[in-house]
């Protein structure tokens, strides 16, 4: 990708990298999650739950296009997303 099409990434998504598993503080509540374009170059945020669940959230959008690939990328996240919950769940227990 272009310098130009990374800087317009990063604008959608509000300064966080995407294509990147993110752990978030909403208020009390941990959030797994990563930013992602969709195959129409619209902004996607997809969570992770700590059960193997990946929500796709369409934000102001009827829809999203993915290609197989961006799914397979998607679906791939889950074990990463795992490790990070579970390292939360230990922080907690601490």
């Amino acid at each position: 990708m272009t310098e130009r099409m990374e800087e317009f990434k990063k604008y959608l998504t509000g300064g966080f990298e995407h294509n990147k598993l993110l752990h978030l503080k909403d208020g009390d509540d941990d959030k797994i999650v990563m930013f992602m374009m969709d195959a129409e170059f619209d902004l996607v945020r997809i969570e992770y739950g700590p059960e193997d669940d990946v929500s796709i959230y369409a934000d102001g959008h009827d829809y999203h296009m993915f290609s197989a690939d961006q799914l397979q990328f998607i679906a791939d996240q889950v074990e990463d997303a795992m490790e990070m919950w579970e390292d939360i769940f230990a922080d907690c227990d601490d």
